[in-house]
């Protein structure tokens, strides 16, 4: 009884000490997978170096925005839409001032 009890004991052990590495390993698909938040996007503030900079950030914004739910949070999202919206301006106001 006392050695099947050390069996049982060991085989829990061997298979607890397996957990994490298949926890590890399911994280890693799941970021592979799952696509990620631009964090820039969201906390930076806008750069009006010049146009091609700014076309750069309206198409990284549009991306970001269609990804949609599957990553950001809707308050995230609005925040989004909002520098999408100030970066359309901004590229419209230095097209108008060019002119």
């Amino acid at each position: 009884m006392r050695k099947l009890t050390v069996i049982i004991a060991a085989l829990i052990l061997s298979l607890l000490a397996f957990v994490p590495a298949l926890s590890a390993e399911r994280t890693l698909m799941q970021e592979l997978l799952v696509p990620k938040k631009d964090m820039c996007l969201l906390l930076a503030k806008n750069c009006l170096d010049n146009s091609s900079a700014l076309r750069q950030r309206i198409e990284r914004l549009q991306e970001e925005i269609n990804k949609g739910n599957m990553v950001y949070t809707e308050d995230e999202l609005n925040i989004l839409r909002k520098r999408l919206d100030d970066a359309n301006k901004a590229l419209e106001f230095f097209f108008n001032e060019g002119a």
